[in-house]
């Protein structure tokens, strides 16, 4: 989270489809996966005061929208928003393997992405796999550390799943990763193997990208003009490997 945000606080803890929520005694610890999400570019649309209150309603709006507009791919996860940053946490099932929880993960972060862009608040973000202590307003451990860093990482508004977060020491060779990771050009001259997440469907995306880039290209900012440029690269190099892969022949 950066400084100067606006204070819209939203907490929920929930189990269960359609975001039933549930009591708890307090904090107890399971593992699973961390999503932390960012509003892109969100200081700067904040620094004219005019702009607190309208940025403030599409927040709200967007918020309500997790409730009633996303069709979760297992348990509800529990939430944590503050800002215009959201943190999500996907505790793993018993016998769920790491791949079947990030699968889940993945196509809820896809839709929670396309949900704040639809309010023009494109999201950044990072996901990280481990130990987490949550209880109500709190969510603590070192996945949460490391789920904020990978945001960091991002030159575009997408998120980031290193993938030394999705192989399970257990169980190495459970998936062929090579299918969906690539050596991913991240800041500060970065390269990191590596998944992005980004909102669906891709062609609905890829034309939101091509809107930005071409208006901030015109009247700035400059250097947010460049990272929906990288935006592009990113998805154009997805769906290129997509209709390579399409396109092999099947042994």
């Amino acid at each position: 989270m950066h400084p100067g945000k606006t204070p819209v606080l939203e907490e929920q803890m929930a189990e269960g489809k359609r975001g039933v929520a549930t009591k708890e005694s307090g904090p107890r610890r399971s593992k699973g996966w961390v999503v932390y999400l960012d509003v892109y570019g969100f200081a700067a649309s904040v620094e004219d005061e005019k702009q607190m209150m309208p940025v403030t309603r599409r927040l709200v709006r967007a918020l309500a929208k997790l409730d009633e507009g996303i069709d979760w791919a297992g348990r509800t996860p529990r939430r944590l928003a503050f800002s215009d940053s959201l943190f999500l946490f996907y505790p793993a099932r018993r016998g769920q393997t790491r791949t079947d929880a990030l699968q889940d993960c993945v196509a809820d972060v896809e839709q929670v992405m396309r949900v704040y862009a639809d309010e023009s608040l494109p999201l950044r973000g990072g996901l990280a796999f481990g130990n987490v202590v949550s209880g109500p307003g709190i969510l603590v451990g070192a996945p949460v550390v490391r789920a904020y860093r990978y945001e960091g990482l991002m030159p575009a508004p997408l998120a980031l799943v290193p993938k030394n977060e999705m192989i399970d020491p257990r169980h190495p060779t459970e998936f062929d990763w090579e299918v969906v990771t690539e050596k991913l050009s991240l800041k500060d001259d970065m390269v990191m193997d590596g998944m992005l997440v980004m909102p669906s469907p891709i062609e609905w995306f890829a034309t939101l990208v091509e809107r930005k880039l071409g208006e901030h290209a015109i009247s700035g900012p400059y250097d947010v003009a460049l990272a929906w440029m990288k935006a592009r690269e990113f998805v154009q190099n997805r769906i290129g490997r997509w209709r390579r892969d399409s396109d092999a022949p099947t042994p």
